[in-house]
């Protein structure tokens, strides 16, 4: 539970501090040379991955080339078999190399609890992928890279590492004005 909250906190700080803190600069949209976006840019996704599981999360675009992401969903696992439900709750920092590409490079980690066996785990994973978050519509992102998982048994104390892995993200994403 104390994750949980330090989790939350850390993403309000890291999602709204731009916001506060450049409020002014918010309203005024990039020169004509590089096809005029208007931030903050927010979207809402649906999104199933190896990783963050099946999820529901939304995006900030606070600058032309950094955006973060929050979501909080439930393992794939859990529709695909008769396994422990485990909830998994992902923070991610996204950079947009290139202002008229899709391209982006995200660095995602995911909490996730097995709510009966009282099984943690945290995953950490470096992908490349295409997402359109600078226009205002509805489209398809996918990206894919490898992870890297610790994590805690019920009958051992401490955090291990457990697996190393490929990831696979896919969904769909409605971009906000």
């Amino acid at each position: 539970m104390k994750f949980i909250k330090m989790f939350i906190l850390v993403y309000l700080v890291i999602h709204f501090y731009p916001t506060i803190a450049f409020a002014q600069d918010y309203n005024k949209t990039t020169d004509t040379t590089e096809s005029r976006i208007s931030l903050p840019r927010f979207d809402v996704h649906i999104g199933a991955g190896w990783v963050n599981g099946a999820r529901l999360g939304t995006r900030l675009l606070f600058t032309k080339y950094f955006s973060t992401e929050v979501a909080y969903g439930y393992n794939i696992t859990n529709f695909l078999s008769l396994s422990d439900e485990e909830k998994k709750y992902s923070l991610a920092i996204n950079y947009h190399p290139y202002i008229h590409s899709k391209l982006i490079i995200s660095f995602i980690i995911t909490y996730g609890e097995k709510v009966y066996l009282l099984n943690r785990s945290i995953n950490f994973s470096l992908n490349v992928g295409f997402l359109e978050l600078k226009r205002k519509n509805i489209s398809p992102f996918i990206r894919s890279g490898i992870y890297f998982q610790v994590g805690e048994k019920y009958y051992k104390k401490g955090f291990h590492k457990r697996e190393i892995g490929l990831n696979v993200d896919i969904g769909i994403n409605w971009n906000l004005p």
